[in-house]
C-alpha cells in the first residue's frame, strides 16, 4: 500500500473531534478509495479560511 500526505473526507467518525463532511489533512493517507486513520494522526482543514484544498499539500 502507498502511503502520502493527502487530503480526505469523513465519512464516518467515532471522535468528537470530527464529524461526517470534515475535511482533514492525514499524513500517512492510504492512496485507495476509502481510508481509515485515528483521530490523533489527522488535523481538520478550516473550510472559513478561504484556502483553495490544493494549497494544503503545497511546498512552502
Amino acid at each position: 500500500v502507498v502511503k502520502w500526505y493527502g487530503i480526505g473526507e469523513v465519512l464516518r467518525s467515532n471522535s468528537p473531534i470530527y464529524g461526517n463532511g470534515d475535511i482533514v489533512l492525514n499524513p500517512f493517507l492510504s492512496l485507495s478509495e476509502y481510508s481509515v486513520a485515528p483521530a490523533e494522526i489527522i488535523h481538520k482543514v478550516d473550510s472559513d479560511a478561504g484556502i483553495p484544498l490544493h494549497e494544503y499539500l503545497g511546498t512552502l
